[in-house]
C-alpha cells in the first residue's frame, strides 16, 4: 500500500513538474550580445537606421461648457517629462551621453532635458472657448525610436536604439468635431472625448 502510495505521488510531481509553466520571453528589442565596449566613445563609429515616430499626448485638459455657460476644467492627462535614453548598446553613463549627442549632431534630433510645451500652454485656448459643448486642449510630440549600430576597430558591432521626440504641439479640440486621420486630434479625440 505504501508503495503504490509513493508511486502514486511520484507519478503526480513528475507530472507537475513537466506543466510547470515557463516565465514568458522578454517582449521588446533584443539586446546585442555585446554592450561592453572595449574603446572610448570618441573612438567608435555610429550608423543610424530608419527612425520611426508615434505620436504621443504628454498632457491634456478637458474644459465642458452648459448651455447656460457654466464652465468645468480638470486635468484629463498629467503633464509627462519627456527624457531621451538608450535603451541596449553600450553600457554606460559616457556611452550615453555620446550616443545622444551624435543623435542630435547628425540628425537634429533634440535630446536634451527639454520639455514638450507645458500643460499650461492650453489654458489660453480653453480661456477663449466660448460655445457649450466639451473641448480637450492637449499637448504631444512624436516619440522616436532611432536604432543604430556602434562599431570600434577590431570589435563586432553592438547595436541598440535612441528614444527621443520632435515636432511637439499645442491643440484644442472640440469632441463633436471630427479630427483630421492620424493627427493629434484625432488622438486627443480617441482617448479623452
Amino acid at each position: 500500500m505504501k508503495l503504490a502510495f509513493g508511486l502514486a505521488l511520484l507519478t503526480f510531481a513528475t507530472g507537475l513538474a513537466a506543466c510547470t509553466p515557463r516565465a514568458p520571453e522578454p517582449v521588446g528589442p533584443k539586446a546585442s550580445a555585446a554592450s561592453v565596449v572595449d574603446c572610448r566613445p570618441e573612438q567608435a563609429s555610429v550608423t543610424w537606421g530608419a527612425k520611426s515616430t508615434v505620436k504621443v499626448l504628454t498632457g491634456a485638459k478637458q474644459l465642458e461648457i452648459s448651455s447656460s455657460g457654466e464652465r468645468s476644467v480638470g486635468v484629463v492627462r498629467p503633464e509627462a517629462r519627456l527624457v531621451a535614453e538608450v535603451a541596449n548598446g553600450p553600457r554606460g553613463e559616457e556611452w550615453v551621453r555620446w550616443l545622444l549627442a551624435q543623435a542630435n549632431k547628425d540628425l537634429g534630433i533634440p535630446v536634451d532635458d527639454a520639455k514638450s510645451p507645458p500643460l499650461s500652454n492650453v489654458d489660453s485656448f480653453l480661456d477663449n472657448v466660448t460655445l457649450p459643448g466639451r473641448y480637450i486642449g492637449f499637448v504631444g510630440v512624436g516619440e522616436l525610436t532611432l536604432p543604430f549600430t556602434v562599431t570600434c576597430a577590431g570589435q563586432s558591432a553592438i547595436t541598440g536604439d535612441v528614444h527621443a521626440w520632435d515636432n511637439s504641439t499645442t491643440g484644442i479640440l472640440q469632441c463633436s468635431r471630427t479630427p483630421e486621420p492620424g493627427s493629434f486630434s484625432e488622438l486627443a479625440k480617441k482617448n479623452y472625448c
